[in-house]
């Protein structure tokens, strides 16, 4: 599937662009890789605040 970003400000594609090469891959692989990670970590962040709640509720 593909996804398509327009508009983005060029010092912020210069600076994706720099820490791709930073890290040896292309940068579509740089932004594939941090949207799975920024998915993953809000899917994280959400089941651990949904926990939170309920310990509150079963120490209540």
């Amino acid at each position: 599937m593909g996804i398509k970003v327009r508009n983005i400000n060029p010092l912020v594609v210069k600076k994706i662009e720099k820490m791709a090469r930073e890290k040896e891959i292309q940068r579509q692989e740089f932004l594939k890789k941090q949207i799975e990670t920024l998915t993953f970590f809000r899917k994280q962040t959400t089941r651990k605040h949904h926990l939170e709640k309920l310990i509150d509720k079963n120490i209540q």
